[in-house]
This record gives C-alpha cells, sequence and structure tokens, in this order.
C-alpha cells in the first residue's frame, strides 16, 4: 500500500525550497545579470555598428560627390584647354595669314618698284640710244638739255 510520510514530504519541501534558493542566489540571479550584461553590450556594439555604417554610408557618398565633381572639374578643363587651342590655332593661322599677306604686299611693291626702275633705266637707256643713233644720222652734237628735252618729249607722246 500507499503510505504518505509527512516527514519525507516535509523534507522534500524543504530540500526543495533550499535548492531554490541556493539556485536562485548563486546561479539564476547572476546568470541573468550576466546574460543582461551580455545583452547591453550587444545592442551597444550593434547601435556602434549601426552608426558606423552611417557614418560610412555619409564618408562614401561624400567620396562619390568629390569623384564626381573632380571628374566634372577636369571635362571642364579639358574643354578650355581644348578651346584655347582652337583659339589659339585660330589666331596663330590669322597672324600668319596677315604675316604672309603683308609679306606678299612688300614683295608686289618691291616687285613694282623694280619694274618701275628697269623701265626708267631701260627708257634713259633707250633715249641714249636714240640721241645716238640720230647723232649718228645727223653728224651732230646733241646737247644733254636737247637730248632730255627730245627725251621727255617722247615720253609725253606716248
Amino acid at each position: 500500500m500507499i503510505s504518505i510520510n509527512i516527514y519525507e514530504i516535509i523534507m522534500q519541501i524543504i530540500n526543495f525550497c533550499v535548492l531554490w534558493w541556493l539556485m536562485s542566489r548563486f546561479m539564476i540571479k547572476p546568470l541573468g545579470r550576466f546574460l543582461e550584461e551580455r545583452s547591453q553590450s550587444i545592442k551597444k556594439e550593434i547601435d556602434v555598428a549601426e552608426s558606423n555604417r552611417v557614418e560610412s554610408e555619409a564618408v562614401l557618398e561624400t567620396q562619390k560627390k568629390a569623384l564626381r565633381d573632380a571628374r566634372q572639374e577636369a571635362k571642364q578643363i579639358r574643354q578650355d584647354a581644348e578651346e584655347n587651342v582652337k583659339k589659339e590655332r585660330h589666331k596663330r593661322l590669322e597672324e600668319v595669314k596677315e604675316e604672309s599677306e603683308k609679306l606678299l604686299q612688300n614683295a608686289h611693291k618691291e616687285l613694282n618698284q623694280d619694274i618701275k626702275k628697269v623701265k626708267q633705266q631701260l627708257l634713259s637707256e633707250t633715249g641714249d640710244l636714240a640721241v645716238m643713233l640720230t647723232k649718228k644720222i645727223l653728224k651732230r652734237e646733241v646737247s644733254e638739255k636737247d637730248q632730255k628735252n627730245l627725251v621727255t618729249e617722247a615720253l609725253s607722246q606716248k
């Protein structure tokens, strides 16, 4: 038969309470505190990691923007340089054209002057030849004044 022993039940209850108190005092509370501290530490680390992530994203975005700006600035500098080169090339071509036109004009002037000189020399020599021929034909001497008058008359008749 089953017999109930009160003494054993009371001892079991006392043992259970002592075990409960010991577990609570030396195991559950310290373990709870440790788990709570660990939980807080993990939360702090998560918060720090999140703030670091946000900060690194901001830095990354800043660097991307700086890179875009630098590329844009480099592109603008290159375009400005190309425009300057085109302007300088155009300016140099204009200068060369002007210089060549001046040289050509000077050459024309010199050529015209040379032609005039040659014509004058030719006319003078022709006049001298004409006077010499006239002397021979007329067998007389013509003065220099008469010679100049004859040359001038001949030139004015042309």
